[in-house]
């Protein structure tokens, strides 16, 4: 992951050769990313991988015309080639009526979201963490299968009037399915920090267990109108899940919130839906 003096003076150096080009307005990002993860299924270790990308982008603007040209390349050559792509692309396109200049200096307030042991990942607190997952799953007698990783990610920004900006960000997560050995019951549970030691591990790993346990052996139901509670993690409102953007979400907003008044009452009845 580019550090803060890299990132900048690389989009210091775009910025200079598409001024040198004939941009009249521009702004450069550069972003770079590491991933690391580890696969477990049938209650073992399976795969462990890592991933690092560098990507640049020039958006440039002549005549108020506007070109934009990104690369994963950040040698010196490079650089100017997309700087120059980014120029040419603008002179032959037509004019940007929705034309703004770019953002002059501001004062950026200091990340919030990121987290050095995201970033650098204690392999042997990874190794514990999945045998704990998997220690519960054998427990219990089922068997789980899941996903876990850190990614860590740092932006620079540059523009032609001044602004100059360079944020990380981070994000450790869980992610365990259980069955049961029967194959009649399943349980899923997933879990985020932007700090993957705060990550509630055990959390994660004994709801999955309990679904699975708890929904051993179902029963055939009727179709008709059943008393529904979801899980708050499960309602698009509270997730941020693309189903909230959907027609649905006024009806699930409005339902989330009859939940949350009858729960001060103490009723049980919270929604109905139909099977």
């Amino acid at each position: 992951m580019m550090a803060r003096d890299e990132a900048l003076k690389t989009c210091e150096v775009v910025l200079g050769h598409v001024k040198t080009a004939g941009a009249e307005d521009a702004v450069v990002t550069a972003q770079s990313a590491q991933e690391t993860h580890a696969r477990f299924a049938d209650n073992h270790v399976t795969t462990s991988g890592r991933s690092e990308n560098v990507s640049v982008t020039a958006t440039v603007w002549v005549g108020q015309r506007r070109g934009a040209a990104t690369g994963t390349d950040t040698s010196l050559a490079a650089l100017k080639q997309l700087a120059d792509e980014a120029v040419q692309i603008a002179r032959v396109s037509p004019v940007h009526r929705e034309y703004v200049p770019t953002l002059g200096a501001l004062t950026y307030a200091a990340e919030r979201s990121f987290s050095p042991a995201t970033e650098t990942v204690d392999l042997d607190a990874r190794a514990k963490v999945l045998a704990a997952v998997l220690d519960a799953c054998r427990r219990e007698q089922v068997t789980g299968a899941g996903f876990h990783s850190a990614t860590a990610s740092a932006t620079a920004t540059a523009t032609a009037n001044g602004n100059r900006r360079y944020f990380r960000s981070s994000e450790g997560s869980l992610s365990v399915t259980a069955r049961s050995a029967d194959g009649t019951g399943s349980g899923y549970y997933s879990g985020d920090h932007f700090d993957l030691a705060r990550l509630d591990v055990q959390k994660i790993a004994r709801e999955a267990v309990r679904k699975a346990a708890e929904s051993r052996n179902p029963r055939p139901i009727e179709p008709g109108v059943y008393p529904v509670i979801l899980e708050p993690r499960l309602s698009p409102i509270s997730s941020g899940s693309s189903p909230a953007r959907s027609t649905r979400a006024p009806r699930m907003k409005a339902a989330v919130r009859s939940r949350r008044r009858t729960a001060r009452h103490g009723s049980a009845s919270v929604c109905s839906t139909s099977a």
